[in-house]
């Protein structure tokens, strides 16, 4: 197997990325208009606590926030882009704060009057495109990406590459997942970020030079940067069996959490955690389970890190995925955003016009009440009051 890039960071540094998807967690939850007013008015309180615990030297806060646009969201708001537009002063904030912010589909279809995930390859490839070309239309060219319940396949990395995507940061390695609720396969993959093979994009090519490679060995340029994977013990695993790897999810059981991330502090190369608003607000968390939820849950995790961290003579360095990206990859940070915004216009081609071939702003977009549906509400209905950022010292 073709070897994996070795880390630009120092021994000592580990690059702790914390990313919180802002998402409902379900794919039918029934009155999703509810759950989502529910999920935004959550986050400014998240931004602040983790504000009190993980700003860098300079008093920037950088978190990585992953935000739905799918078309799950697009019924509710009339926009695939609802709770970007929605909250655009927040999402200001939080970029003029060196903080990130993503996309995160749920790449689910209509069956009926229901939604239900897509479990076929090429079918995920096919919905992402579509929303994409919706996205791009826009003209919001997110750098980095995680999908929904961490789906993937060849055909969708592939396309995840030819959009430009610089980082991917959906897998799971070691597991999989076929129960028909949710449908993953991240079996051999690294514990470390890799450049994905097109042939299987759950871990890198196995050839170095191009006439060794066999069929569907190249190299994607996309960077895939799995979730750190810790053995943790749920209380409803079997007695006698080890923890299953689970990804570190800042509203687990603290107690529980401090054994897993203490066993493999010393060892791992970064570090990404993940928030799920909902469950760190302490909502929908069912009773004798690894999710306590809590908003002092969440800072009391963060803290436990950054303890093991210094335990084990070690030290986190707070980073976004795009600059963990950019810093693996080598890639030249501050990029010109006009310039991408151009390449992406024209790598989407018609998709990203509109009638008689000129691109449409999205002032213009609002004008022509395109962020309401028929039964759906006002994306701009979803913002929150805008409070006053704090920072600490």
């Amino acid at each position: 197997m073709k070897e994996t890039k070795r880390s630009p960071f120092s021994s000592k540094e580990i690059p702790l990325m914390v990313t919180v998807d802002v998402c409902d967690g379900s794919f039918d939850p029934g009155e999703r208009r509810l759950r989502f007013k529910q999920l935004m008015e959550l986050l400014p309180e998240i931004r602040e606590r983790l504000g009190g615990v993980l700003r860098d030297r300079r008093g920037n806060l950088p978190v990585t926030w992953y935000v739905r646009a799918d078309m799950q969201v697009k019924e509710v708001t009339g926009n695939t882009m609802g709770l970007v537009h929605g909250w655009k002063d927040f999402w200001d904030d939080v970029r003029d704060d060196g903080g990130e912010v993503g996309w995160h589909p749920h790449l689910c279809k209509r069956h009926g009057s229901k939604w239900k995930p897509i479990r076929d390859p090429l079918g995920l490839k096919t919905k992402a495109e579509k929303i994409w070309h919706e996205l791009a239309g826009e003209e919001w060219t997110p750098k980095t990406c995680r999908m929904g319940e961490s789906v993937g396949s060849n055909e969708l990395m592939r396309f995840l590459d030819s959009i430009g995507m610089m980082a991917d940061a959906s897998g799971l390695p070691g597991r999989s997942r076929d129960d028909g609720l949710r449908w993953f396969d991240w079996k051999g993959t690294p514990s470390q970020p890799y450049f994905p093979a097109s042939g299987d994009y759950r871990r890198p090519s196995r050839a170095k030079g191009a006439g060794d490679r066999a069929e569907g060995e190249e190299t994607l340029g996309i960077l895939e940067v799995p979730f750190t994977m810790a053995g943790t013990r749920a209380p409803y695993d079997e007695t006698g069996v080890r923890g299953i790897r689970r990804y570190i999810d800042l509203s687990f059981d603290p107690a529980r959490l401090e054994k897993s991330v203490g066993r493999i502090m010393p060892k791992i190369d970064y570090m990404v955690v993940v928030i799920h608003p909902l469950q760190a607000a302490g909502m929908e968390v069912p009773e004798g389970g690894l999710v306590v939820g809590g908003f002092d849950v969440m800072e009391k995790n963060l803290e436990l890190i950054m303890r093991l961290a210094d335990e084990s003579k070690r030290v986190t360095k707070p980073m976004t995925l795009e600059s963990f990206a950019s810093a693996w990859t080598g890639v030249t940070k501050g990029v010109d955003k006009a310039k991408d915004t151009e390449k992406s216009v024209k790598r989407e081609g018609k998709f990203a016009r509109g009638k008689g071939g000129t691109m449409r702003t999205t002032i213009e977009k609002e004008k022509a009440g395109r962020l309401t549906t028929k039964g759906g509400i006002k994306a701009e209905n979803l913002r929150p009051r805008r409070g006053p950022r704090k920072r600490r010292g």
